[in-house]
């Protein structure tokens, strides 16, 4: 009697739990089935932030730069190396696509070649296609792939996080690995290329600065020479009668200066020669001059004084006469001069562009940075188990809440 109750005990409990975990059961089963069968896309993002080139870029550069950047990135061109990039790992031993098809209409030694020819296009960053039968080969690789540009182009996306320095990549794919290696290659390559072709253009940009620095250089050169000439022909014609008059008269008063010059030091020798015979100091200024001096002595005095007077005043008018003469030539000069410095205002111009480009040159390897690798937003190879487990512990819950509710259990 009593192995009957036990019996009978034992079986109505494995009877409830069968009731209990059935429906949890079905529902997860249905669960990972549905969420299996349904087409998954899983989403990858990298970051590259952008670095100031120097401190003098401002902020409103840095906006511009940063914006030139993104949208170069969203360009053709790319989505054309990462398509060569997709198409170089799926011909390796790993791939993320079947490439059966592929294998079976081209020989394993032309693939090779072209993945050849794509790598050796990758370097040089040549990525155009011609008419030739080895880029028509690539072409239709790419097409079966659905690597071509276009398809890349709709799985790719770039734009500017608001009110950063930072650039987000997303692409979405099929398979996690995939999308995670669209935009950490899509970075990776980009940071490459635009280093690449950066240091390319200001190679070309230094090139050219330095062609025109050494016109600027040649151009004010021959500005000054042509300022000279103006110079020397003004003081030489007739026709400016008014310049020339002034230097005539300024060359007679230094004649007449250097006469008084030599007056005076004879005068003061005369005087000098006269003190010692007479063994007494010299007396040389006027100042000095005593009750007790000869006619002789006074006489010289008075002549000295004269010289040193009319010197003084000589001095006075070439000092006048130069200025007179600076501001008549300054005149006559004006537009040569005017020439000479729009030249030499040019030449310093250009000088400070070639240092900045230098500068730039230098910096731009450093002004791009990859910060974030990419990362799925969610563990998606999982995402049929887990979310079918999700599933099966809320129906368990509900069913248990339901079996206590008709006082089942």
């Amino acid at each position: 009697m009593e192995d009957r109750k036990i019996t009978r005990g034992w079986g109505q409990m494995i009877k409830t739990g069968l009731v209990i975990i059935t429906f949890p059961a079905l529902t997860m089963v249905l669960s990972y089935a549905l969420f299996y069968i349904l087409p998954r896309s899983y989403t990858a993002e990298s970051r590259i932030q952008v670095i100031a080139l120097d401190l003098h870029e401002s902020e409103e550069q840095l906006g511009s730069r940063i914006h030139e950047i993104a949208s170069s990135m969203n360009q053709p061109r790319m989505q054309t190396l990462l398509s060569y990039k997709l198409a170089i790992h799926d011909l390796g031993e790993a791939s993320f696509t079947d490439v059966e098809e592929i294998r079976e209409i081209y020989p394993p030694e032309m693939l090779e070649f072209a993945g050849k020819i794509m790598q050796e296009k990758l370097n040089n960053l040549q990525l155009g296609l011609s008419t030739s039968s080895i880029d028509s080969m690539i072409s239709d690789i790419l097409v079966r792939m659905n690597y071509t540009p276009e398809k890349i182009g709709e799985r790719i996306s770039v734009r500017r996080i608001p009110d950063t320095e930072k650039i987000s990549i997303h692409a979405h794919a099929d398979a996690s690995d995939i999308a995670a290696y669209m935009v950490n290659t899509y970075a990776d390559e980009y940071i490459r290329y635009y280093e690449v072709v950066g240091k390319e253009r200001m190679e070309k940009s230094v090139d050219l600065l330095e062609k025109l620095l050494e016109q600027r250089r040649k151009d004010l050169e021959e500005k000054s020479v042509r300022l000279q000439y103006h110079r020397e022909f003004i003081r030489g014609q007739a026709m400016h009668s008014e310049i020339a008059g002034i230097l005539s008269r300024i060359s007679t008063l230094e004649i007449n200066r250097k006469e008084e010059e030599e007056l005076i030091e004879s005068l003061k020798t005369a005087m000098l020669n006269k003190q010692k015979s007479k063994q007494t100091p010299a007396i040389i200024r006027t100042a000095d001059i005593k009750g007790n001096i000869s006619d002789d002595d006074r006489e010289l005095m008075v002549e000295l004084g004269s010289a040193l007077a009319r010197k003084q005043f000589i001095e006075q008018q070439i000092h006048y006469l130069k200025g007179k003469l600076a501001i008549k030539e300054e005149t006559a000069l004006a537009p040569y001069r005017q020439e000479v410095e729009v030249a030499k205002t040019a030449y310093l111009e250009v000088l400070g562009k070639l240092k900045s480009a230098k500068d730039t040159a230098v910096s731009l390897s450093h002004s791009l940075r990859k910060v974030s690798d990419g990362k799925v937003r969610f563990p998606f190879h999982q995402a049929p188990l887990f979310l079918s487990l999700l599933a099966g512990i809320a129906s368990l819950v509900l069913w248990v809440a339901f079996l206590l509710n008709i006082r089942y259990l």
